[in-house]
């Protein structure tokens, strides 16, 4: 979760909200939330068969470092950021006589060929080759949220300038401007405009199940959470949206806001339950009867 990106407050913070004290079962909501999003994909993510392509087909190039995958290419190959066009495939023979795919690209330069060491029908629908993502799959993932306002669920945003992490907002309505692609370990980039401030950013996404933490219903949830907690107050769900914290908070709201924890230690005591989570960085959480006492 976003707790990763926070700092850790060099200080007991205090705060102004009590609520009423929730018990393990009122957390337990806050899990299944997460969990409901882990059962069935909401984003349909489709690749063809190698069989299947036609000349013609885009690939974008995610780095420099194809030059250690095609055959006999140039030293000085730079094609990071740019476009290949498949060409077609041929099929030779090695010494143990498997007639292995070797695919052919092409720039306005000169073309490219990348040996998969695989006969034709080794090749799945899922084979991709290194440094390349199928311009096809990102249109067809585009197709269906670009226009569309979904709710994120992380804080992991980034610059669409810079490319680089910024502090983002958990569970706030962005309305998808496009789907770009991305590198070989999130090959989606979707960039969006937040519906209050009009903000521009971007997530990076895996391709189905390879990066669960990264994918689709990791990173953004079609309903407005908002609704499925509505005894949380507006300034504590303000709070929860920036990854932020108050004394008085309960368990159920600074598990939104901050994730789930590392480690939780209780300790029972005369006039209740003391109870510690335990964060990277040194941070944690003190509650007393499931009410925030002590953070930092």
């Amino acid at each position: 979760m976003a707790s990763t990106l926070l700092l850790a407050l060099s200080a007991c913070g205090t705060g102004i909200e009590t609520t009423d004290k929730v018990t393990d079962r009122d957390v337990k909501k806050v899990e299944d939330y997460y969990a409901a999003a882990s059962v069935q994909s909401s984003l349909h993510i489709e690749f063809d068969s190698v069989a299947s392509w036609k000349p013609g087909k885009r690939f974008f190039v995610t780095s420099d470092r194809i030059a250690l995958v095609f055959e006999h290419a140039p030293e000085q190959l730079h094609l990071a950021g740019k476009h290949l066009t498949y060409k077609g495939y041929e099929t030779g023979s090695l010494l143990d006589n498997r007639a292995v795919v070797t695919l052919r690209f092409a720039d306005a330069e000169r073309e490219y060929r990348f040996c998969t060491n695989k006969e034709l029908h080794e090749l799945s629908a899922n084979y991709q080759v290194p440094f390349l993502v199928d311009e096809d799959m990102v249109s067809r993932v585009a197709k269906q949220i670009v226009g569309k306002t979904l709710y994120t669920r992380t804080r992991l945003w980034y610059s669409v300038a810079t490319q680089q992490l910024v502090d983002g907002r958990q569970y706030v309505p962005v309305k998808v401007d496009s789907v770009l692609p991305g590198d070989d370990a999130l090959p989606l980039k979707v960039v969006f405009t937040t519906v209050d401030t009009h903000e521009q950013a971007m997530l990076r996404l895996s391709c189905g199940k390879s990066i669960r933490s990264r994918d689709f219903d990791a990173m953004f949830s079609l309903k407005n959470p908002q609704k499925e907690f509505p005894e949380i107050t507006p300034e504590n769900w303000l709070r929860i949206t920036r990854g932020k914290v108050a004394l008085g908070m309960n368990k159920v709201e600074c598990r939104l806001a901050k994730g789930s924890p590392k480690q939780i230690v209780r300790n029972p005591k005369h006039d209740g339950m003391g109870e510690y989570w335990y964060y990277d960085g040194g941070e944690f959480l003190h509650f007393e009867d499931g009410i925030l006492k002590q953070y930092r």
